[in-house]
């Protein structure tokens, strides 16, 4: 019989990427969403309402798992949602410190429980060249590495493959 991997889903929305791991066959063992009215339609869709805000939720609280999924806003990082911060005059990247800051959440749940795999919402100006900001290996801890995972569509490159270690 093979294993059944446990995950948690963090930043989860409305369940898209429980959804994809648990038709794997794999259990979802605790979520969070700060959001009411994703928290709503979350629970339509699984009959449980996530854990609120992750920034007061500690990582005691969090069971064991084996993956860790993570789909942190994008706004702060991407090219529109920089765009937008700019023309209002507000701070963007991991200076954002409402969702910006979110990513070290997550960082310090990897490092708290040491899961096996760890995917998070990929997009390229929050880990890739054009990086706003970038964390230091100081403010993510030792060993902590990130995966960034891109593919090819249609012949079109809209990404690649790296691994970073802190």
């Amino acid at each position: 019989m093979l294993k059944q991997f446990k995950f948690i889903d963090l930043f989860a929305g409305i369940g898209g990427m429980r959804l994809a791991f648990e038709r794997l066959h794999c259990r979802c063992v605790f979520s969070s969403e700060w959001d009411t009215y994703a928290q709503t339609t979350y629970a339509a869709n699984f009959h449980e309402v996530p854990k609120g805000d992750i920034t007061k939720i500690s990582s005691s609280e969090i069971p064991t798992h084996d993956i860790l999924l993570a789909g942190f806003p994008c706004q702060p990082f991407s090219i529109s949602g920089v765009s937008k911060k700019n023309s209002l005059g507000r701070p963007h990247g991991f200076e954002d410190k409402t969702q910006g800051t979110l990513f070290f959440e997550a960082a310090r749940i990897i490092r708290d429980k040491q899961p096996k795999a760890k995917l998070t919402s990929p997009f390229p100006t929050c880990v890739g060249t054009r990086a706003v900001a970038r964390p230091s290996g100081a403010q993510l801890g030792s060993g902590l590495w990130a995966d960034q995972l891109w593919a090819r569509s249609g012949g079109r490159r809209w990404g690649h493959v790296r691994r970073s270690y802190a």
